[in-house]
């Protein structure tokens, strides 16, 4: 007759929850994940999810050390985003508004601005502001625009970032020698047919 082994943990059977941890959340972690993602403080997600005020410090640091919190934080996390319609990509598009602006398109020509209707929908997507100065002389007076635009550096820096395209460049390696390892290339003349 086998003998039956006994689970280290003490269950009795396959259903006593002793034999595996629970990947469920209880109603306080869940409150505490969505909390969290608010916030982004682990004391303040503690807090509005029910723990007391001297303990929250302590169980915010705890409940972010489980992998199952981490996990429900970043489907949390990635369902707001869904839902809001933000995506790589469309953060993508908005930074390309701003890098590739052309001041030129709010103008009908050097001196005369269009009228904002007819400005494109990119280009007042670059716009930081606008002040309008009304300036007087005597019984004629005259209207000032001044645009000042997003920084159009920052942007992309921003695109440069998301795309990768600062990574750093491969160059001409340097021994300890200071002999150059530059690889060999081989020329190949073509050859001319004898005549």
């Amino acid at each position: 007759m086998k003998a039956k082994k006994r689970d280290p943990r003490g269950a009795k059977n396959k259903y006593d929850s002793r034999r595996k941890p629970s990947q469920k959340l209880t109603p306080q972690e869940e409150i505490f994940c969505i909390e969290y993602v608010k916030h982004s403080n682990a004391t303040t997600a503690a807090k509005n999810a029910g723990y007391s005020t001297k303990t929250a410090g302590s169980y915010g640091c705890q409940m972010l050390a489980k992998e199952k919190i981490q996990k429900r934080i970043d489907k949390v996390k990635k369902n707001l985003l869904e839902a809001a319609g933000i995506s790589a990509l469309s953060v993508l598009l908005e930074l390309k508004k701003v890098a590739f602006q052309n001041p030129h398109d709010l103008f009908e020509d050097w001196s005369k601005v269009k009228d904002f209707a007819d400005i494109p929908e990119d280009v007042k997507a670059g716009i930081k502001d606008i002040k309008i100065t009304q300036k007087t002389y005597g019984e004629a007076s005259e209207q000032f625009v001044q645009f000042q635009m997003h920084d159009k550096l920052k942007a992309l820096e921003m695109i440069n970032k998301m795309c990768g395209f600062n990574e750093p460049e491969k160059n001409i390696n340097v021994n300890e020698n200071n002999n150059f390892n530059i690889p060999l290339i081989e020329w190949v003349e073509d050859e001319k047919p004898n005549k």
